[in-house]
């Protein structure tokens, strides 16, 4: 009893629920890797097994590691854990499929790309690597190769894996694809292993697919013995190839299956876990019903708030933050949860200028990101004509697009690395790279940030490349290039020049990672907690994504909401902007449909003051709280009210009066003293409001 003085009775149940088929169907925060040491360690204990008896089949290597870790701390000694990919790996180590030699070379993500790219370029074909990657992933995982057939791709794939076996590579879904054929062609290969485990765990269950559910079912066939635990609720990878009936239905594989429940949320307070089942609740198709429930009270409100802008939700987050710090919070306590990596580029931008730390979770920087690196290039050759990286960048975006090299050039680099290479682009053979200095001189000379922008973009025609590439990387790359336009609009809009844009560029992602606000998409929150969360951008065509239409899509949108909800333990904000910046120009969104599936009262912070202490505040910073005050100009012109001294309100700079006015509308130029600085703005473009 002392080995397991810590469980509730529900896992108590399972952990001695030793023998047969079982399905544990843990809700969020209930203590599901707990119940899994317990399980094994049980087993141990009890003399059922010996560590080396037991196969645990984890997520990710990070999952494998810590279960195994904690397992041996109670019982001194450990199962073998390892997610199903390193699995089949070692086994098609000491038994290598006919091709192949036992020293094959695994092929990651990355190098399969490069591998699909050659063939597509040698077999002449008119479709991106990217897109044949991810048809080729999803068919493999789903074992329906009739996707290959519709796409048209059935006789590449062949291709391909020849290229494989004559190369003696295997590459990461193919480990799973060889595993399987290596127990269907050998069945004493299988015999063995299947012997030689005779209990098999499988962890987070919801998120398996077809064919790592068929290698599962070989592998029990002796001792059929298998428990498997995770939250259909939480079911988020359809997209590569996870299924959730898989879980759901698995009665109908097993009739003799147990089921249990895990329902005791240690995690989240009762208003975060009263607001995630209403939602949750919604989904009727993929689902096992549940009663989640917490001794932790009922805790504080969950609040639902919109702003005017992206610009206002960001910049009120990151004053609460502030706020918050300064009576005592850690920045460690925060995390902003978005649907996709471009709603978080704001949130970088904002929180670089107020010297809010951060942390990008899976992901990394919009600013680091190739595409934006590439397009940065040029800006940092109008600031500095002599710069060498962003030259020999330049030439490369421009080689790229056209399908050249510039490798001849490169080499003249290296022997000159004394000059700057503007100085000697005259003496390159290719035409592009000659026309290069009267470009960047040209662009030089402009002082507005979007004209750069457009012209770097009409010169490179490098948004026309990317979009060649439908696959969903590809998609991401060229919605970031489009959302560069609006964060160089509300730059210039914002009185900025192209050194303040570059410091701020810079600047960004070098914050210390210590004590820091995590940032990252929904996908990569799964499995953490924090104290305060932000889930932002909540508008239609985001929750559900625009791009999901059939019903189990939906139901997984909503999955990944409820996902986004129950991370949260104390506190959860959900947030939403009235209108966005898309592609310069501002759209008015509605809020997610989630919203009101929630069952909760919306805040505005349109026009309603709120209780932050403006001490939290820096001259940048704008919460959201003023009140709807009188604009300065529209189509009309200029209001008669706005003069020397008359007050007014920035929503980046804050208050302050203004010195001077010259020029006729619309090329108004004001002068206004914020405090600390002097700002000159062009006033057709200056979200400007005079001050009640």
């Amino acid at each position: 009893m002392e080995l397991h003085l810590n469980l509730n009775k529900d896992q108590l149940k399972i952990v001695r629920e030793t023998q047969g088929i079982i399905r544990v169907i843990s809700g969020p925060g209930t203590g599901k890797s707990t119940t899994c040491v317990h399980y094994i360690a049980e087993l141990i204990n009890s003399q059922k097994a010996r560590g080396e008896d037991i196969l645990a089949v984890t997520f990710t290597n990070k999952a494998a590691k810590e279960l195994k870790s904690r397992v041996a701390k109670i019982v001194g000694s450990s199962p073998t854990v390892s997610t199903i990919h390193s699995f089949c790996a070692a086994i098609l180590r000491k038994h290598p499929p006919l091709g192949y030699s036992e020293n094959f070379t695994i092929l990651d993500e990355g190098g399969q790309f490069i591998s699909i790219g050659h063939l597509v370029r040698r077999l002449n074909l008119g479709i991106h690597p990217r897109v044949i990657l991810e048809k080729m992933t999803l068919a493999r995982n789903l074992r329906d190769m009739s996707i290959l057939e519709t796409e048209g791709l059935e006789e590449f794939y062949k291709i391909y894996m020849v290229d494989l076996m004559e190369r003696d590579i295997i590459d990461y879904d193919g480990l799973l694809i060889w595993c399987l054929w290596v127990f269907e062609k050998y069945p004493q290969v299988l015999q063995a292993i299947s012997d030689r485990y005779k209990y098999i765990l499988v962890d987070e269950f919801q998120d398996i697919s077809p064919i790592q559910l068929d290698i599962i079912k070989l592998l029990i066939n002796s001792h059929r013995n298998l428990m498997v635990v995770g939250d259909p609720d939480q079911s988020i990878y359809r997209f590569r190839g996870s299924d959730v009936s898989i879980m759901v239905n698995l009665d109908k594989i097993f009739p003799r299956i147990k089921t249990f429940y895990l329902n005791q949320n240690y995690r989240s307070s009762e208003n975060i876990i009263k607001a995630a089942v209403n939602l949750i609740n919604n989904n009727k198709k993929a689902r096992l019903a549940k009663s989640l429930w917490t001794k932790r009270g009922k805790g504080e409100s969950v609040e639902v708030l919109d702003f005017a802008t992206e610009t206002d939700e960001v910049e009120y987050i990151a004053a609460y933050i502030k706020e918050k710090v300064s009576q005592g919070s850690k920045y460690e306590d925060f995390a902003i949860l978005y649907r996709v990596n471009i709603l978080g580029i704001e949130f970088e931008t904002t929180f670089s200028k107020l010297d809010i730390p951060y942390e990008i979770l899976g992901g990394i920087s919009f600013y680091q990101s190739t595409e934006i690196k590439n397009i940065l290039a040029f800006f940092k050759l109008a600031a500095d004509p002599t710069d060498n990286a962003s030259f020999l960048k330049a030439c490369s975006i421009l080689a790229q697009v056209k399908g050249l090299t510039i490798r001849n050039f490169q080499k003249r680099y290296y022997q000159e690395k004394d000059l700057a290479l503007i100085d000697i682009a005259y003496l390159a053979e290719e035409n592009f790279i000659r026309e290069l200095p009267d470009f960047i001189n040209q662009l030089s000379k402009e002082e507005r940030l979007a004209k750069i922008y457009e012209r770097v973009l009409d010169k490179t025609k490098y948004l026309e490349y990317l979009k060649k590439d439908n696959s969903t990387v590809g998609v991401q790359r060229v919605e970031n290039i489009e959302e560069l336009k609006s964060i160089v609009l509300k730059m210039q809009e914002s009185g900025k020049n192209l050194r303040d844009f570059l410091e701020l560029v810079d600047r960004i992602g070098l914050e210390n990672k210590e004590d820091s606000v995590k940032l990252m998409t929904i996908h990569g929150a799964k499995g953490l907690e924090f104290n305060t969360v932000f889930i932002v951008g909540a508008v239609k065509g985001m929750y559900p994504h625009f791009r999901s239409e059939e019903e189990e899509e939906l139901e997984e949108e909503r999955r990944l909401f409820y996902v986004a909800v129950t991370r949260a333990k104390d506190k959860l904000y959900i947030t939403y902007p009235n209108s966005i910046l898309v592609k310069g120009e501002r759209v008015k969104k509605k809020p997610s449909i989630y919203i009101d599936e929630l069952k909760l009262p919306k805040k505005s912070f349109n026009t309603q003051e709120t209780n932050l202490s403006r001490d939290a505040l820096s001259k940048d910073t704008f919460v959201g709280d003023i009140p709807q005050l009188k604009r300065v100009a529209s189509d009309r012109g200029v209001s008669p009210l706005l003069k020397a001294g008359s007050i007014v309100y920035h929503p980046k700079f804050g208050k302050g009066y203004v010195v001077n006015i010259t020029g006729q509308f619309p090329q108004t130029i004001v002068a206004i003293d914020f405090s600390k600085e002097i700002k000159t703005l062009i006033l057709e473009y200056a979200p400007l409001s005079l001050w009640k």
